[in-house]
């Protein structure tokens, strides 16, 4: 859609022609083609909650071998798996 308003085509047209509403075409075509990363320094888990992951996660065979995913959902966090990730790769 950011093309052809690039080449000149209105909202009007590309909504007519795509069959997308007036109001998204214009949100679609206002909005950057790449998305902006996230600035700043990404959050961490506390002492205490370092060693409980450690701790779960030597448990047994099984845990060890899950995935980042998979341990996140197991021991009941929530959010992404980054902070997990960003704790394991440094130990």
């Amino acid at each position: 859609m950011q093309t052809l308003r690039e080449v000149g085509w209105t909202f009007r047209h590309i909504s007519d022609h795509t069959k997308i509403s007036l109001g998204s075409v214009h949100t679609i075509c206002n909005t950057p083609t790449t998305p902006k990363k996230c600035t700043g320094k990404p959050g961490t888990l506390d002492a205490a909650t370092q060693q409980w992951l450690v701790d779960y996660i030597q448990q047994n065979y099984a845990i060890r071998y899950m995935g980042f995913m998979e341990v996140a959902v197991n021991c009941g966090m929530e959010g992404p798996s980054l902070f997990i990730l960003t704790f394991i790769d440094t130990n």
